[in-house]
């Protein structure tokens, strides 16, 4: 899985920021790899590049002459992500010191750098020369003046590498036209870039992968110390981190080959093989498989005084890529090098205001801005609309439009059909009637989806398949809402949150049209389901009503994240929802959006933490009476009393408040009087109820609890509002010590319940006989529970209380069981306290995908529970409670309650141990398989009877062996366990 690759790789390079690594690029392209698995690999890559390169460049040791045919221009834009530092302060470095790199990069491409004396005479030779010019862009993407520098405060003051989109959304310019290289506070690498693609179909995995192409450089790397004193690294201070990156820019590899020995490649004929990449600047030569090595080359990780060279081999790889692979050859035709236009006659497409992305269906006036980028008056301009290519309509404007001035026009007002895709284009023909002095920005196009309408309300979409009238935004075109089906057999919309990388990376599923403009009251009701991941923060879900159609103004009507948002435990594994009890239900009133055509819209925001699912929307336009049964919180499975308290907790899912409502039970198929609960149950309140006591009979009950009449009404969902349970009254009673360990095929005064028909606690054979077991291996039904329940337990006489015991579980990749020990201190009736919860590889002890069984004693884990918060108390329970995840069996053996609260007893081997006498005093201790009184005579050795003891209800306890007066030496102690005797020597010190 993504997540367990990308952790294992970054728990090598996540340190200080004085731990930062060179270079990313490595990382980055696995990451990206990771990620989209349909994105070209390496060899393919690779492949493509030699099959365009010139055949003579393919041999290991060619060294021709390859210089580039002509000087390259290409547009650069920087965005200095700061922290709201004045300009030339911290991240947000100064205009100089981003001219300065410049300065160097140009420079360096061109080997003309000062330092390429430097280089030695052994490499002289195959130096090599890339004739590019890097400018920063000269105008936008709208054609207006810039400088290429973009100061953007961050929403964050450092970065990390799975920050990587939020950082390059911070700022962008289409990566078509320009070099983007942003400059922050990088707190992993001193700089990383995209890799180039190669041109052939299908292996990009993404088309937005143009989102994120470009260089990102930590602020204390950027520039040269040569021009400025700019607070600089001092290894890093001549400009040459860019250098590097920019040679990944366009294609070249590190010259170790990003290997560990001399046989990785950089795909270079002229590099020297290298092992392993260098650092710091050591003097020359440095021998490496077998030759001198050039770590004075820019793709290597030596200091930046020490590095001065391309050879001719790199530049022909660069020459190759920016000619052929598509984000590196269109830079070289971009506008974004050239100053604006100084046309005369230069009307241009500023934006398009109508329609949009999304627009209702029915009648829409096309519109949009133009701009005089001329020099000239404007006073006629003739533009051109199409619709999915075919000509609309042809219209001359008449203006008075100055230079740099703006103004909106319209054009004649079309019918859009729902459920339709359309491209608009708008093209200007004409500028004061001739020719448009710059053809290009008189071209502006969008595609507009327009939204299904709904069926008549009331409305309900439940995902048993993904609805087609639905639709999916998404932004950087990688992970995106989609259908599921759950581990339970329920489908849902899911956003896998859990392998997505891309944090901060918002998408959307928006529904058909719903129209309100005759209803007097509208309300949203869904199911909603997320788990946390331990850690992690900044997920959310937002629920957002789109009113007419317009998009850039949606209300936010429900916002939660993180906790607030979570419905379950937190996981480290890729979650599911495994049964009802995930879910929650929201009913959201949209009463202020009556009178208009709206639209609901679900927007996930990604942290790279868990799962993401909604189900079951409904859009009702009445009064809709909804009273659900959610939990009954007491009685538990098992309890001792006969006629217990009832207490249930329900929810209002309707939305209008509740007043009151019927509750009738049936116990074992009799039918009880039913019962008027008045209450003030506001709509999406979650209550809890007592009822009538229920009156139930010793031994199994079957109970089936039914709400209905909510405000004297008919519930208008009736399928949440019963539910039924399988009751256990058991009165029996014990005390501590107390063992069970499963020897016989009856398990004494303990029970074991499950609801329903669900998997329950067995009895089986395994190396200790018997064993109690659940089959969680074959068991598909998640989320189902059973319990196994013990007597209830006097601890009144207690002074300190442990109970030990022994489980074997092994981790199956399917799927996780948890075990939870409970504690209640009213015989049953309740099970407020949690003392044991383990799942996974902390409950197991080892792993398996076959069906588990214990053979041996290593396959077994001890476990405790102090249970002294219980010393005092008479009406003591503990329940075993497993909660099925279709994982592997779980074994529980050797249930065991000591008096006492030592973590290490003494267990003899034999039915008791006498002991101590010489450093410690005497003690016995006893392990017996029954509760049996026991007793202890003391004589000397003239065989008179110093003192005797009694152990009543002896088990497994340890107790004092000794007498106040008394003197040293041997003495002989009988010992009386039930009906058996025995006797052994004692020594007693003073």
């Amino acid at each position: 899985m993504v997540r367990v690759a990308i952790s294992l790789l970054f728990a090598l390079f996540i340190g200080s920021a004085f731990a930062q690594e060179r270079c990313g690029t490595v990382q980055y392209e696995k990451m990206m790899n990771q990620r989209n698995p349909k994105r070209g690999t390496k060899e393919q890559f690779e492949n493509w590049l030699q099959q365009k390169m010139q055949p003579q460049q393919k041999a290991k040791g060619a060294q021709v002459k390859q210089q580039t045919q002509a000087t390259y221009t290409i547009p650069v834009v920087v965005h200095v992500i700061h922290n709201g530092e004045p300009i030339g302060t911290g991240v947000n470095i100064s205009d100089a010191q981003i001219l300065s790199q410049l300065k160097v990069l140009n420079n360096d491409f061109n080997r003309q750098n000062e330092d390429q004396t430097n280089t030695p005479a052994l490499f002289q030779p195959v130096a090599g020369s890339f004739d590019v010019q890097f400018v920063l862009a000269k105008q936008d993407p709208n054609g207006l003046a810039t400088n290429g520098i973009r100061r953007v405060q961050g929403s964050k003051s450092a970065w990390s590498l799975s920050d990587n989109f939020l950082l390059k959304s911070q700022s962008y310019w289409p990566t078509e036209d320009y070099l983007n290289v942003w400059v922050c506070n990088h707190t992993e690498f001193l700089g990383y870039t995209q890799f180039p693609v190669s041109n052939l179909p299908g292996l990009e995995g993404s088309s937005d992968e143009r989102l994120t192409d470009g260089i990102v450089v930590n602020y204390r790397e950027f520039g040269s110390i040569d021009d400025g004193s700019f607070d600089l690294d001092s290894r890093y201070n001549k400009g040459r981190t860019l250098t590097h990156e920019m040679g990944h820019f366009f294609g070249l590899r590190h010259v170790w080959g990003d290997g560990t020995n001399c046989t990785s490649t950089d795909y270079v004929a002229d590099t020297p093989t290298q092992s392993r990449s260098t650092t710091g600047c050591p003097t020359h030569p440095q021998q490496d498989c077998g030759s001198p090595k050039m770590f004075q080359n820019y793709l290597d990780y030596s200091n930046d005084v020490c590095m001065n060279l391309f050879t001719q081999g790199q530049v022909s790889r660069m020459n190759t890529v920016i000619q052929s692979s598509p984000r590196r050859a269109s830079l070289l035709v971009s506008p974004g090098s050239l100053a604006p236009s100084t046309a005369p006659n230069d009307t241009g497409i500023r934006a398009i205001l109508n329609p949009l992305t999304f627009t209702c269906s029915g009648v829409v006036t096309p519109s949009l801005t133009i701009r005089n980028y001329g020099i000239n008056l404007i006073t006629s301009t003739q533009i051109q609309l199409l619709r999915n290519g075919v000509v609309v309509e042809t219209k001359t404007f008449l203006l008075n439009l100055l230079i740099a001035q703006e103004t909106n026009l319209t054009f004649s007002p079309l019918i859009l059909n729902a459920s339709s895709t359309n491209q608009f284009t708008f093209q200007i023909l004409q500028t004061n009637g001739g020719t448009d002095g710059n053809a290009s920005n008189d071209f502006k196009s969008v595609t507009t989806v327009v939204p299904a309408n709904a069926p008549t309300l009331p409305f309900t979409e439940d995902f048993n398949s993904f609805p087609g009238s639905w639709n999916v935004l998404n932004p950087d075109g990688l992970t995106a809402w989609q259908g599921t089906t759950s581990p339970d057999g329920r489908t849902s919309a899911f956003l896998n949150f859990y392998d997505y990388t891309e944090i901060g990376s918002s998408d959307v599923v928006s529904s058909p049209t719903f129209d309100l403009t005759s209803s007097s009251k509208a309300t949203l009701i869904f199911d909603r389901a997320y788990s946390t991941y331990p850690g992690v923060s900044g997920e959310r879900l937002r629920v957002l009503v789109i009113s007419n159609c317009n998009f850039q103004s949606p209300s936010v009507v429900f916002s939660k994240s993180d906790n607030d948002l979570s419905t379950a435990p937190e996981s480290t594994s890729s979650f599911a929802p495994i049964g009802k009890t995930q879910w929650v239900t929201e009913v959201i009133p949209l009463d202020a959006f009556v009178g208009q055509t709206i639209q609901i819209a679900f927007e996930g925001t990604n942290a790279n933490g868990n799962n993401l699912y909604i189900d079951n929307v409904r859009i009702v336009n009445t009064n809709f009476l909804d009273l659900s049964f959610l939990k009954l919180e007491s009685p538990s499975p098992v309890n001792c009393l006969s006629n217990p308290p009832t207490l249930v907790t329900i929810k209002n899912l309707g939305n209008v408040p509740i007043t009151n409502f019927v509750s009738s039970v049936t116990v074992n198929g009799q039918a009880s009087t039913n019962q008027t609960i008045n209450l003030s149950l506001a709509v999406n309140e979650e209550k809890s109820i007592s009822l009538n006591a229920l009156n139930l009979s010793a031994g199994s009950n079957n109970v089936t609890i039914h709400l209905t009449q909510p405000n004297g009404a008919t519930d208008q969902a009736p399928l949440n509002n019963s539910s039924s349970f399988t009751l256990v009254v058991n009165d029996a009673r014990d005390i501590v010590p107390l063992r069970q360990r499963f020897e016989s095929t009856a398990t004494n005064n303990w029970v074991s319940v499950s609801q329903a028909q669900q998997a329950n606690w067995q009895l089986a054979s395994t190396n200790f006989s018997n064993s109690l077991v659940y089959n969680g291996f074959v068991n598909t039904n998640l989320g189902e529970e059973s319990w196994f329940v013990s007597p209830v337990i006097d601890f009144s006489q207690l002074v300190k209380a442990t109970i030990f015991f022994a489980t074997s579980y092994a981790k199956a990749i399917k799927g996780s069981e948890t075990l939870r020990v409970l504690a209640s201190t009213d015989c049953g009736v309740t099970f407020s306290d949690v003392l044991f919860n383990q799942s996974g590889n902390e409950l197991s002890n080892t792993t398996s995908n076959s069906s588990w069984k214990p053979l041996t004693s290593n396959d077994w884990k001890k476990q405790f529970i102090v249970l002294n918060d219980y010393v005092g108390k008479t009406d003591v329970r503990l329940a075993f409670v497993v909660n099925n995840g279709n994982g592997n069996n779980l074994y529980l053996d050797n249930i065991v309650f000591y008096s006492d609260d030592n973590l290490n007893p003494v267990v003899p081997e034999t039915p008791y141990s006498i002991y101590g006498g010489i450093s410690t005093g005497v003690k016995i201790s006893f392990n017996l398989e029954d509760r049996t009184n026991a007793k202890v005579w003391l004589y000397n050795t003239v065989g008179q009877l110093v003192s005797e003891f009694e152990y009543p209800n002896a088990l497994n306890q340890t107790f004092p062996l000794d007498i106040a007066e008394r003197s040293a030496g041997i003495y002989i102690a009988r010992v009386q366990v039930g009906s058996q005797f025995s006797a052994q020597r004692v020594f007693f010190r003073d």
